[in-house]
């Protein structure tokens, strides 16, 4: 009955061109393209398409039966039956003919777009000016960033030129990745951006580079805009070399408890993953070194520093210029995590994976000489940290998961907060210490020869001085990196000084930041260990001796 009625409306009301012709009925309402671009000003041809039972169309519409715009958005006006663009944008658009209805898509570009195109390449954080070095010999990540003065549709493309002595090396040409130009830059989305991956051989000082957006001219741009970068010349990368890390890690085997850390060949590079993803680091030599055996409680957090004193002593009397890295098994309820000295390489941490890794990038960090940053309520907090909470201030971006890090949400590993990753201050700072010639950029400690030494050691400073019993080795000599408040004096029977060695000892970063630790290879030329009957320290607030 209803069909019967629609139809006969429909012949009343003269519709000659959609009266029942083999009983046809109006069933559905389609558009030729359910989204149409056009420039500002100019009109959008929509065709609207009216199909009966059988999918077969219409062959006109009548006037009567003119489609029907409901438009939201702004961007496009109805003059009737007739649309035009009014203002860059987009409004989604609904028409209907004869009760039935098909929705459009309606996008305005301008007349004319400021484009602006930047750049930079970033190994794990980087600045918006691209202004954090970058590391030789370690793969680049560039991401070129356009935008438009106005919302646009347009699509472009972006050729990247790099040099390297200002010699074109290679050309690589990067398709368009969205429908838009941007009209904000937004580096928190990898789809916002030109992305492309440069390989490590390419990596290498003197390299510069050259982007262009839009190199075919397709789109129309205003005389304000800048598509190429720099304006004029190339974009010099600074891109430096830096010494070659070596690292050993060292399984702790507790007596006491009975338990060896968990580290072994096959998962060793597991526990240096996060330190090769944040830091200035190419090359590098990890090995695994046997099992060091200690009777020390490690329950304690006194314990864990009397183990890294330890591990500092293997140092030298392996005569090894490595970071050394001991791994403890330390229970379901650990006193400590990790414990590492500031500025001097070495350090402990607990096996389990993957959060050892974290642990292990945290701890070498305060071999690079960082301390802590202000998150979670860690004790020694660096005062010229320059970002709230511990964050990390500016973009990253991990080439292991490829994901962005943001500024505020991820945090500098050297805080006690999550998710962590490396801010541009501590990446430069580390970038810095490394290049001045930290501790642990030779497999051996020296050129020098190893010669007959008296290892002496023990720490000072903190709630009782200790000096251990010292011994005699072969090994290449190791004396105090700077003097300090503390002297140590080798006395013989008579009192006299045999030796006098002013020191500053080495900081612990977790531990009570008053103590100091101390480990020196004194060669025998200069101990006179065959008259040596006494071993003092003094210092502020210490006075030590041992026979």
């Amino acid at each position: 009955m209803m069909r019967s009625t629609l139809l006969l409306a429909l012949a009343l009301a003269g519709c000659g061109d959609l009266l029942p012709v083999s009983d046809r009925v109006p069933t559905s309402l389609r558009l030729e393209r359910d989204t149409v671009t056009v420039t500002e000003g100019d009109e959008l041809g929509v065709r609207v398409i009216l199909l009966d039972q059988n999918g077969k169309e219409f062959a006109r519409i009548p006037d009567w039966a003119a489609p029907q715009w409901t438009l939201s958005g702004g961007a496009v006006a109805a003059e009737g039956s007739t649309l035009r663009g009014v203002t860059p944008g987009q409004s989604l658009g609904k028409v209907t003919v004869a009760g039935l209805s098909a929705d459009a898509v309606l996008r305005v570009n301008p007349r004319a777009l400021e484009l602006v195109a930047d750049a930079y390449v970033t190994q794990s954080v980087q600045r918006p000016d691209g202004s954090v070095p970058l590391v030789a010999g370690r793969d680049g990540f560039l991401r070129v960033f356009l935008r438009g003065d106005q919302p646009n549709f347009f699509t472009a493309s972006v050729r990247v030129q790099l040099f390297r002595g200002g010699v074109l090396q290679e050309t690589i040409p990067l398709a368009p990745s969205a429908d838009s130009v941007p009209t904000v830059r937004r580096e928190g989305d990898l789809r916002a951006s030109f992305n492309v991956r440069i390989p490590a051989e390419m990596m290498q000082p003197g390299l510069s580079l050259v982007v262009e957006a839009d190199p075919a001219g397709a789109i129309p741009r205003k005389p304000a805009s800048r598509a190429r970068f720099p304006a004029v010349g190339t974009m010099a990368l600074d891109v430096r070399a830096v010494p070659k890390l070596w690292l050993r890690l060292i399984p702790i085997h507790q007596s006491y408890l009975g338990r060896t850390g968990r580290v072994t060949a096959s998962n060793k590079d597991q526990f240096v993953r996060d330190l090769l993803a944040m830091y200035p680091i190419a090359a590098h030599d990890v090995d695994l070194r046997t099992a060091y055996t200690t009777t020390v409680n490690a329950n304690t957090p006194e314990g864990w520093g009397a183990i890294l004193n330890e591990l500092r002593v293997l140092r030298t009397l392996d005569g090894s210029g490595r970071y050394y890295y001991g791994i403890m098994d330390a229970g379901e309820r650990p006193s400590l995590l990790g414990l590492g000295y500031l500025g001097h390489p070495a350090s402990v941490g607990f096996d389990v994976l993957p959060e050892a890794a974290g642990t292990l990038a945290h701890e070498l960090g305060h071999n690079f000489n960082r301390r802590h940053t202000p998150c979670g309520n860690p004790a020694g907090t660096d005062p010229a940290f320059p970002y709230a909470d511990g964050a990390i201030g500016v973009f990253g971006y991990d080439f292991s998961s490829g994901l962005v890090k943001t500024p505020t949400a991820d945090k500098d590993l050297m805080s006690y907060c999550r998710p962590r990753w490396v801010s541009d201050y501590t990446y430069q700072a580390v970038l810095n210490f490394r290049a001045a010639g930290d501790n642990g950029t030779r497999e051996r400690t020296a050129d020098a020869p190893a010669e007959p030494s008296l290892l002496v050691w023990g720490r000072v400073g903190g709630a009782t001085p200790v000096i251990e019993p010292a011994f005699e080795l072969t090994t290449a000599p190791s004396l105090p990196a700077r003097p300090g408040p503390f002297t140590l004096q080798g006395l013989d029977a008579g009192g006299a000084v045999l030796f006098s060695l002013p020191f500053d000892g080495e900081a612990l970063a977790e531990h009570d930041t008053r103590e100091r630790q101390f480990a020196f290879a004194i060669p025998a030329r200069m101990a006179h260990p065959e008259r040596l009957a006494r071993l003092r320290v003094t210092g502020p607030g210490v006075a030590a001796e041992r026979g």
